[in-house]
């Protein structure tokens, strides 16, 4: 029983690492996409997880993410986005309001 849970506790942080890990790496490249589609840039490599939720979906229950990330339009400010992935798609972003630079 021992030698089970020394083999399945492992086993089990590194899954959740990995998974942490690849939605990471999926918000990133969405917070890189938003960026460039509003011609801003994207911080200094910004982005982390401010919440986790387990929500109710059709099939199976999901874990909601939310990514926070900084972006500038000017290189002076600095705006707090975010964006949520439920599972490994994202299903709302948010950008402030920002002076169009011309």
């Amino acid at each position: 029983m021992n030698e089970l849970l020394l083999i399945l506790v492992p086993a089990i942080i590194l899954l959740v690492w990995v998974e942490a890990t690849t939605k990471r790496e999926i918000a990133l490249r969405q917070s890189s996409k938003l960026a460039a589609q509003f011609n801003l840039q994207l911080l200094d490599d910004s982005i982390h997880c401010s919440k986790l939720e387990i929500i109710k979906t059709v099939n199976l229950p999901k874990i909601k993410r939310v990514y926070r990330f900084t972006v500038s339009s000017n290189n002076d400010d600095r705006m707090h986005c975010h964006l949520i992935l439920v599972g490994s798609d994202m299903v709302s972003w948010f950008i402030p309001p920002y002076p169009q630079v011309n």
